[in-house]
């Protein structure tokens, strides 16, 4: 019978300084088999564990940084990975399902030519990651998200093995950012406003840059709904509300849709990345080149950090805008939508590009159809 002794594993997450205790009984490895009744038997070994004093740690750090879902099984991922050092990817990778699954989320364990994968039930809508349908609810590949891995296998055999307690869906959302110590970053934007030309100096957040980056692709509303960094509002919207005070409500929305259309270079992902690469309005102030999607997340942003109005998310053949409930009718207007007693007028982040007017979209998509994608107020 194993003595278990205390343990103290300290790890990195994103510039946070992390410490978790344990026993080293709980982490025991013998080079898994890669064989059906061996991975059965070592969860089983695990619910006899002393697994709960790392489940509370992990809890109590996801309350204390404010930790999304994704976020949490990134923390839980790094921490086995440190503390089965010698274990291989099978002990790795079923130790992690058992905690996510102690967690109470409703995980499995997929595996097939010497190769496995944790799987958790979501109801957000992925994109460019597998995802298995059982019964009514759809598992996406934990594994091959946090791996990047392109690459995986259809046909795969499913554990059978029930953990208790184990039904919450896994969200990928980030409404709320995480509570880390700030990586602060300078940047600086130029644009010309009627003939003056402005420079603002915003403070980014690498945290979230990186975040952003180990994350998978979501829902494209999830990143225009992505807050800016705290760090990055407390220097951009000053600057802002200075530049601001004095104008109209038209006025103050063409200065918007002026930062968003010439402060940045205009590159398709696929021609700026080699792939498609959504971004949250804070990774405009760190990348050379953005799109129209990008353009919305900020201005999403830059809206609701100053004026505050309502907006709509519209989407058209190949293009992403935005529509602003006004109080008063811009002075020039070709587009606007009629949603649930609100006139919205078109602020396209994008285009046409030099220009600072509002209430119309660029001449290709004035005629297009569209869709409501979401309403923000």
């Amino acid at each position: 019978m194993l003595h278990a002794k205390p343990c103290v594993v300290e790890i990195d997450f994103y510039g946070q300084e992390i410490a978790l205790e344990y026993d080293d009984a709980l982490v025991f490895t013998r080079g898994l088999k890669f064989e059906e009744e061996a991975f059965t038997q070592f969860l089983k070994d695990k619910e006899h564990s002393t697994y709960q004093t790392l489940i509370r740690q992990l809890s109590s750090l996801k309350e204390q940084l404010r930790l999304n879902d994704w976020m949490y099984f990134e923390l839980m991922h790094k921490s086995v990975d440190h503390m089965l050092g010698a274990g291989n990817t099978y002990e790795k990778s079923l130790f992690t399902h058992f905690l996510l699954s102690k967690s109470g989320y409703d995980s499995k364990i997929t595996y097939l030519h010497k190769q496995m994968w944790i799987n958790v039930y979501t109801e957000d809508n992925m994109y460019e990651i597998s995802t298995i349908l059982l019964g009514d609810k759809n598992f996406v590949n934990l594994t091959a998200a946090i791996n990047k891995q392109k690459d995986y296998e259809s046909q795969v055999y499913l554990l059978d093995y029930v953990i208790g307690g184990a039904k919450r869906a896994f969200s990928f959302e980030m409404n709320t950012l995480p509570n880390l110590s700030p990586r602060p970053k300078k940047a600086s934007v130029n644009f010309d406003f009627k003939g003056t030309p402005i420079s603002l100096d915003v403070t980014i957040d690498l945290n979230l840059i990186d975040i952003i980056n180990n994350y998978p692709i979501f829902d494209e509303v999830s990143y225009l709904e992505t807050p800016l960094s705290p760090t990055a509002v407390a220097s951009l919207r000053p600057q802002l509300m200075t530049y601001m005070k004095s104008m109209d409500e038209e006025t103050k929305l063409e200065f918007l849709a002026s930062i968003t259309r010439m402060a940045f270079k205009y590159k398709e992902d696929y021609q700026a990345f080699g792939k498609n690469k959504p971004m949250i309005a804070e990774e405009l102030f760190f990348h050379e080149y953005s799109d129209c999607e990008d353009r919305c997340a900020l201005f999403y942003n830059l809206n609701k950090i100053t004026v505050d109005l309502p907006l709509l998310v519209i989407a058209l053949p190949d293009h992403l805008s935005i529509a602003v409930a006004m109080m008063e009718r811009p002075s020039q207007v070709k587009n606007a939508i009629n949603y649930q007693g609100k006139t919205y007028y078109f602020c396209d982040p994008t285009g046409p590009f030099n220009a600072h007017h509002i209430g119309s979209l660029p001449k290709e998509y004035q005629n297009s159809r569209y869709e409501i994608l979401s309403a923000y107020k």
